[in-house]
């Protein structure tokens, strides 16, 4: 009765280490994905590849309720 006992203790820890250890992973994806992150590799990528006016179309698209342009 007694090694039944001890092993739910161990369960419940190694449960709570894992909950541990996956809440660091998931707040080193938020900070990892923000939206200023984001916003600066956009940034960069679209000053390599793509030209101005097309750069702004998009930084409006990334913008809530932005007014849609008639295209």
């Amino acid at each position: 009765y007694e090694a039944a006992a001890i092993s739910p203790v161990k369960f419940e820890r190694r449960a709570d280490q894992f909950k541990r250890s996956s809440l660091k992973k998931v707040d080193s994806l938020k900070k990892a994905f923000t939206r200023e992150n984001i916003e600066k590799k956009m940034t960069k990528i679209s000053s390599k590849i793509v030209p101005p006016e097309k750069r702004e179309k998009i930084k409006k698209s990334f913008t809530p309720n932005h007014p849609k342009s008639s295209s």
